[in-house]
């Protein structure tokens, strides 16, 4: 924490870039100094300034499943939200450094409302050699562990690729068509009813089709044999389409729909398996598949990077305070935001991500994550229950909102402490706030 906090505050004074750090200390230990003791702000930097707000143990003690989780991370990036003073709120982890390059961007004041900002995660090592924020910046720069994209995780180590949003090819953007297979299915039937099925008729009756018996011992085969049966409102259809799409061959065609009535029987059993074949094949590759989000933002790693106008994060009443592990609360933040018309944007610049050994990781850490949620029985948003809010907010009209008009304790007093006051006195935030 005080190698983000020091390398911050460097860079804000030397881009000269006003910035406002809080610290939301949530659920503090009795037993450890607090961390106005246990941190060395920095001082005489008139470009950066250190708040404190404390969330004491018996606030944190209200929520469901506080004795198994001491943080509930992202209500406490609401307190912080809610208490912020600057146009432009960036909600962040203290185990990062940003890079040169970011800075000089912030301090452009180039940034938009209606924008939700992101930037790519380089994960480093932990043993960074300490020193001036350029040394630290060099050495992130040249051991870089992985690279965190909004398409994929690169494991630069191992040359292996997480995927977030695999690149589709041809086969994997389509789907089975389940009709078509059934109506297929089903001519598969007729034809394999041999002599019986010759004894069907098919003829045009303006925009439908219908089958005709010659004899009645047909009438009789279809009313006892229900799937058979079926044949009459389905049959017509996927002949036009198979038609339409170049299935079925001229001299097909003529048996099926030219003028006078054909029976089916004229088919040849050679010129029927060629029918199912290619039918089979466009019945499994042409309907295109719908994506499971069908849109795609930036939500890997995003828990270290989301940047927004003050505006719009009390637009939208900040992230999800669902009391429980924090696993997809911040991607769902990105699309409540998308849905509620603020649009992404990914900044070309690093952050640079310190290894601990905890949280949310690719591969095998991801599944050792659920693992240990699952036998603890930590309640989570499951990815399928993501995806079902997903659909819900691209769906809902109005507003989008997941918490109350007090979010982010924004009804508590909480005691804050202020870097520029030194830290002598706690100053206690009104109570109430926007909604």
């Amino acid at each position: 924490m005080q190698l983000f906090l020091d390398g911050l505050a460097e860079l804000c004074a030397r881009h000269g870039l006003p910035t406002e750090l809080i610290l939301v200390e949530w659920n503090p230990p009795v037993n450890r100094p607090p961390l106005s003791r246990a941190l060395s702000l920095p001082k005489d930097n008139r470009f950066f300034t250190t708040r404190i707000v404390v969330v004491p143990p018996a606030i944190h003690q209200r929520f469901r499943n506080s004795e198994s989780l001491q943080l509930f991370q992202m209500i406490a990036k609401n307190v912080g939200i809610a208490r912020a003073r600057g146009d432009f709120v960036l909600t962040t982890n203290v185990d990062l450094l940003f890079s040169e390059e970011l800075l000089s961007y912030l301090s452009s004041r180039s940034l938009q409302r209606g924008r939700f900002y992101r930037a790519d995660r380089y994960d480093v090592p932990a043993d960074i050699p300490p020193g001036n924020v350029e040394e630290e910046l060099s050495f992130c720069r040249s051991h870089v562990l992985r690279i965190n994209k909004k398409e994929a995780t690169y494991d630069l180590r191992t040359g292996e690729t997480y995927w977030i949003y695999p690149p589709q090819t041809n086969t994997e953007s389509r789907r089975h068509n389940p009709l078509g297979l059934v109506i297929l299915g089903l001519l598969g039937l007729v034809y394999w009813y041999g002599e019986k099925a010759r004894e069907l008729w098919v003829s045009k009756v303006g925009a439908k089709g219908v089958f005709h018996r010659r004899q009645p011992r047909v009438e009789s085969m279809v009313e006892r044999r229900p799937i058979l049966s079926r044949l009459r409102e389905f049959a017509p259809h996927p002949f036009k389409n198979l038609w339409a799409a170049g299935v079925l061959d001229s001299r097909i065609r003529q048996a099926m729909f030219g003028r006078g009535r054909r029976r089916l029987g004229r088919l040849s059993g050679q010129s029927v398996r060629v029918v199912l074949r290619r039918g089979f094949r466009l019945a499994l590759a042409q309907v295109p598949r719908r994506p499971a989000l069908e849109v795609r933002l930036a939500t890997n790693a995003s828990g270290d990077f989301i940047l927004m106008a003050r505006d719009d994060w009390i637009k939208l009443r900040g992230y999800p305070e669902f009391q429980m592990f924090s696993i997809h609360l911040d991607s769902l933040l990105l699309y409540q935001a998308f849905y509620s018309g603020i649009r992404e944007a990914i900044l070309p610049y690093p952050i640079y991500h310190v290894e601990h050994g905890s949280g949310w990781g690719p591969g095998t850490e991801q599944s050792m994550l659920i693992d240990r949620l699952d036998s603890t029985r930590l309640p989570y948003v499951s990815y399928p229950r993501f995806l079902q809010m997903v659909g819900s907010l691209s769906k809902s009209r109005g507003d989008r909102h997941f918490n109350g008009v007090n979010w982010g304790l924004m009804d508590e007093k909480l005691v804050e402490f202020d870097s520029s006051a030194e830290l002598k006195n706690a100053v206690p935030l009104p109570s109430g706030g926007q909604g």
